[in-house]
């Protein structure tokens, strides 16, 4: 996993999961969005000082998640970028719409994309990673 991070051009920092595994009563020892939360506020009590690069998808709770984190702590998050998940149709669609909607009223640079190439741009263009080097992907 390391490799492949250091490869594209991801910077060092935290890499926040799904908390898998069998629970109580289901299959997910917490619910994702009780877990992902949990954990971001946990960052942001850790790194008092640090900025945040929230990536997730479209098709579970993520905009959702950041949006909140993103009211309680003001400031601390530097961009979100949201994979659209899922096939085409009206139920992405109106995904789609929602994530737009809550991510618009963070006051946060987003990117909502089909896949990671603007997301990359963006992050390289605003300083959140480190310029391409040779032998990484190239920006399209």
């Amino acid at each position: 996993m390391q490799g492949f991070l250091a490869r594209h051009g991801f910077p060092e920092g935290p890499l926040v999961l799904t908390d898998w595994g069998p629970g109580a009563d289901s299959l997910l020892r917490v619910s994702s969005r009780a877990h992902k939360l949990s954990t971001l506020r946990r960052l942001a009590q850790a790194l008092p000082h640090g900025r945040f690069v929230l990536i997730g998808d479209s098709g579970q709770q993520d905009p959702a998640i950041y949006a909140d984190f993103c009211a309680e702590h003001p400031g601390r998050v530097a961009a979100i970028y949201i994979r659209r998940a899922g096939a085409a149709g009206p139920a992405n669609t109106q995904r789609t719409e929602q994530a737009e909607r809550l991510l618009a009223g963070t006051g946060v640079p987003f990117i909502l994309a089909d896949d990671t190439e603007a997301m990359l741009r963006h992050a390289r263009q605003h300083g959140l990673i480190a310029p391409a080097r040779v032998g990484d992907v190239p920006d399209r």
